[in-house]
């Protein structure tokens, strides 16, 4: 049976150590496709690939659902999907987050939706990039 020796084990430690911070960077790269869609109005059953492609299109950019490497929505869903203002009490739709396929599709969106304002003239959406850092990133600020 084979004892690793001091170096063999600064080699590994230097290894991992350099694995781990590739797979931060690829993870903070991946980020930069992201974009973050709020008070998107939320129904029971959506396709949120398609309805993040109608967004698109209204606010003027081309988008394929084979654009949308993901989209999902974040946060505890609520407890009832109908929008009612009864009572003063409004349900918010949760948050979504959409991963493009490529960078400048989301610069796009990102320019259209600042030029264009809100295609939905009944609901107050935003659109912002996904601005969160990880692993060592975050732990620097």
């Amino acid at each position: 049976m084979h004892t690793p020796t001091k170096v063999e084990v600064n080699e590994l430690e230097k290894t991992v150590n350099l694995l781990k911070q590739e797979l931060n960077d690829r993870d903070q790269e991946a980020l930069l496709s992201d974009l973050e869609i709020g008070h998107l109005p939320e129904e029971k059953g959506e396709n949120i690939t398609h309805t993040i492609s109608v967004l698109a299109v209204r606010l003027g950019v081309p988008l394929e659902e084979r654009d949308v490497v993901f989209a999902e929505r974040v946060g505890a869903a609520p407890l009832s999907l109908s929008v009612s203002t009864e009572g003063g009490i409004a349900i918010r739709a949760r948050r979504v987050v959409v991963r493009l396929a490529r960078r400048s599709l989301r610069d796009e969106l990102l320019r259209a939706a600042r030029r264009n304002g809100d295609p939905f003239s009944e609901s107050l959406f935003w659109i912002a990039s996904n601005l969160v850092l990880t692993g060592d990133n975050a732990s620097a600020f």
